[in-house]
């Protein structure tokens, strides 16, 4: 089935492992975000078996609001720890 989640309370650095281990792994780490989201598409789609994936990225559910002349920084890095 299809999963779509947010969460707020996800760790700031941590690896993501494929099904054959670590070959396929990647290393994600974010600042300034709050929130995680985590969306993968399930068996909606016939070639889902096959070509696998999920998509993971930094999420705001709150506005940052900033008085003027303030500035606000935010960075998501994605690392493979096999290359």
């Amino acid at each position: 089935a299809e999963l779509c989640r947010v969460y707020r309370h996800a760790p700031r650095e941590f690896t993501v492992i494929d099904r054959q281990g670590r070959r396929n792994s990647v290393c994600l780490s974010r600042r300034g975000f709050e929130e995680l989201y985590v969306f993968s598409p399930g068996s909606k789609y016939e070639w889902y078996g096959k070509f696998a994936y999920v998509c993971i990225g930094p999420a705001m559910l709150e506005p940052v609001v900033l008085p003027p002349g303030a500035t606000w920084q935010g960075a998501q890095c994605i690392r493979n720890p096999n290359l």
